[in-house]
């Protein structure tokens, strides 16, 4: 423990900690916001392939390459 007491933190001024409160709040802002899209394209993606596995939506073969 004397050890800590020895080490020196530096503290940003407040108009500094301010700057990054915001730079992360922004950061945190755009990860919400893409793991939101991605969730809604999974979901999406889950759907697409329960609609193909259960027959709902004909697969064509020409889409695959294949010729009829």
């Amino acid at each position: 423990m004397p050890e800590l007491h020895r080490v020196l933190i530096a503290i940003p001024q407040p108009n500094e900690q301010g700057a990054i409160v915001e730079r992360l709040e922004a950061i945190d802002s755009l990860i919400r916001r893409e793991c939101d899209g991605d969730n809604k394209l999974q979901t999406l993606k889950s759907g697409l392939m329960t609609d193909l596995l259960t027959g709902r939506v004909p697969v064509r073969a020409d889409l695959l390459g294949k010729t009829a």
